[in-house]
């Protein structure tokens, strides 16, 4: 069973536009809620730090931010899938920020190894040892046919 003309052209462009909705969109950058104050108040936030655990069906959000400005009418926003009641918000201790944000920090490590391309120096290495280790084998050889009661 085939499509009408029509009806798989249609097709085609809603998958073209998916497509191209999928492949050109810009990651976003998020902010978890926002802050509400009066129509003349200057709020600042600087940075924000946000740990965010799940295990099973339960998540954990704890945030940090460095709020500056006038505290009195002032909100901080933050979206949640049901409501909160208020045994499940808890003042959490800064360590925990602290040692999350060290252990997640980025690292250098470096690595010298020998440059495998300088051919000349690999060559003589090789030959080097090619020739310590042939006359080391005859004599191993030599001590193997003894042992066997041979003499070449």
């Amino acid at each position: 069973m085939s499509c009408p003309p029509a009806r798989a052209a249609w097709l085609f462009v809603a998958l073209a536009l998916l497509s191209f909705i999928v492949f050109a969109s810009s990651p976003a950058s998020a902010f978890c809620g926002f802050y509400v104050g009066k129509a003349d108040t200057k709020l600042f936030n600087e940075a924000s730090q946000v740990i965010l655990v799940r295990d099973g069906n339960r998540t954990v959000i704890s945030m940090r931010n460095d709020f500056q400005g006038e505290l009195s009418e002032f909100a901080l926003v933050v979206p949640v899938p049901a409501v909160l009641q208020k045994s499940q918000i808890h003042i959490g201790d800064p360590k925990t920020f602290e040692r999350i944000d060290a252990y997640s920090a980025p690292r250098l490590a470096e690595y010298f190894d020998p440059d495998p391309c300088d051919m000349p120096k690999r060559d003589r290495l090789m030959s080097s040892m090619n020739a310590l280790s042939a006359p080391m084998v005859k004599q191993q050889d030599a001590k193997k046919d003894k042992a066997l009661g041979f003499t070449v």
